[in-house]
């Protein structure tokens, strides 16, 4: 509940972009679905740009449509990928 809060708080204020690390790494399984669909909408109904820092694959391709890796340092990026769905 505390994670909704916070998001709709950033939202509210009307970014132009958010930024995210690992904003669901302490939530269960389901609330996580869910705030994941919430981290969706706002980019796709508002235009607001959302970088998010996750270490879980699936949850970078289900919500990144750029998607940026590194190795263990964390200042080179070596890998790049664009995905082709439509949002």
């Amino acid at each position: 509940m505390q994670q909704r809060v916070a998001l709709a708080r950033a939202i509210a204020r009307r970014p132009e972009m958010l930024i995210m690390d690992e904003p669901f790494a302490a939530v269960d399984a389901q609330p996580r679905a869910d705030l994941e669909d919430l981290v969706r909408d706002p980019h796709r109904n508002r235009g607001i740009s959302t970088v998010f820092v996750t270490h879980d694959i699936d949850e970078s391709v289900y919500l990144g449509r750029h998607i940026g890796w590194s190795w263990w340092c964390p200042s080179a990026a070596i890998g790049r990928w664009r995905g082709s769905r439509r949002r």
